[in-house]
C-alpha cells in the first residue's frame, strides 16, 4: 500500500522556526490586548509560553502563560525531542482555539516515565481503566502518562489531543475522540514544519471494509455508545478505530475540514447526539459522507 502522492497537511505557523517568533500587531489607537505563542526552552524543562501584552496609552506590560509543562522521571528529553512536542502541542492548540475559548493559564501536563516497572505503579495508582503500555489520559488527575519506549512521541500527541479536548467536553463520543486523538498520533517534523502522515495498516483495513455489503455503515456507527465502540474495536480488525480515523484524516483533508469539525465539536458541546451531528453539518448528510470518503481513500491511495 503506498500513497499516489505524499500527502501531508502542514502547520499554517510554518513561518515560525526554532530560533525565533513573530509577533502579528493587530491594535487600534493604542489601546489593545494580544497573544502570540513563543517558545521558551530550558535545560531542565520545556515549555510553550503565551504572551499578552497590553497597550495602554503607550506603555507596554506582558505575562507569560505556559501551555505544556512535562516532567522527566527516570529519563531525558533532547533539544530536538523537545521541540517536536512544542510544535505539535502548538499546532493542535491551533486548530482547538478556533472551537473553543481556553483560559490564558492553559497548560497541558505530561508525565514522561523512563522506567516501565514505574510507569505501571503509577498507572495503577492513577487509573482502574487504564491498561495501554504505553500512556494514557487521566481526566480525574488532569494529566498525561507517557513510558518512553520507541513510539513515545507518536503516544505524547495522541494523549495531548485527549487532555485538549476532554478539558472542554467531559463526555465526547469515542469516534470523534479517539479519530482526533489518532490522527494527531502521526504528526511530526519535517525541517520544522508538523506534518501528519497517513496511518498505512488503517488505510489497507478501509479498502478491506469498504468491499463488504454495508461497505462502511457510518449510520450505524454513529449510534453506537463509547462501550460498543471499545468492545468491537478489540477485535483483531479495530474497525472502530480504524473508521474514527478515516473520517477524520478525510475530513482534515479538506479545505472545509476544520470548519466541519468545529460545528459537530460545538453541536455536541451543545448536547446533541452524534447521528444528529454529522446529519445537520455535513453537505448533504452521513450518506454523502460515507461516499465522499471511500472516494477520497480510493482517489488518494492505491492497494
Amino acid at each position: 500500500m503506498k500513497s499516489l502522492k505524499p500527502y501531508h497537511v502542514k502547520s499554517s505557523l510554518s513561518h515560525l522556526n526554532k530560533s525565533c517568533y513573530k509577533i502579528t500587531r493587530n491594535f487600534s489607537n493604542l489601546r489593545s490586548v494580544f497573544s502570540e505563542l513563543i517558545f521558551h526552552k530550558k535545560q531542565t524543562g520545556l515549555s510553550a509560553v503565551f504572551i499578552s501584552l497590553l497597550i495602554i496609552n503607550g506603555c507596554i506590560t506582558y505575562q507569560s502563560f505556559e501551555l505544556a509543562k512535562i516532567k522527566e522521571k527516570n529519563c531525558h528529553l533532547t533539544e530536538k525531542e523537545r521541540n517536536e512536542i512544542l510544535r505539535i502541542a502548538e499546532y493542535q492548540m491551533e486548530f482547538y482555539k478556533q472551537v473553543f475559548h481556553y483560559p490564558k493559564n492553559f497548560y497541558i501536563r505530561i508525565e514522561i516515565f523512563g522506567d516501565s516497572l514505574q510507569y505501571k505503579k503509577n498507572q495503577n495508582k492513577i487509573s482502574k481503566n487504564a491498561r495501554s503500555n504505553n500512556g494514557f489520559y487521566s481526566s480525574s488527575y488532569k494529566k498525561a502518562i507517557i513510558y518512553k519506549n520507541k513510539r513515545y512521541l507518536k503516544t505524547i500527541s495522541h494523549e495531548m489531543n485527549h487532555f485538549i479536548l476532554r478539558s472542554k467536553l467531559n463526555t465526547v463520543p469515542k469516534w470523534i475522540n479517539e479519530g482526533l486523538s489518532e490522527y494527531y498520533e502521526m504528526a511530526h517534523l519535517e525541517d520544522n514544519i508538523v506534518v501528519v502522515d497517513p496511518q498505512v495498516k488503517k488505510v489497507k483495513r478501509i479498502f478491506e471494509f469498504i468491499t463488504r455489503p454495508n461497505k462502511l455503515d457510518i449510520a450505524d456507527f454513529l449510534n453506537w455508545e463509547n462501550k460498543k465502540w471499545s468492545e468491537v474495536n478489540k477485535a483483531g480488525e479495530h474497525y472502530s478505530s480504524t473508521l474514527s480515523w478515516a473520517m477524520i484524516y478525510y475530513l482534515k483533508a479538506q479545505s472545509n475540514g476544520d470548519d466541519i469539525l468545529k460545528s459537530f465539536l460545538l453541536d455536541l458541546k451543545n448536547g446533541k447526539n452524534s447521528r444528529e451531528v454529522v446529519q445537520n453539518n455535513y453537505p448533504e448528510g452521513i450518506s454523502k459522507l460515507e461516499e465522499d470518503i471511500i472516494d477520497f481513500f480510493q482517489s488518494e491511495f492505491i492497494k
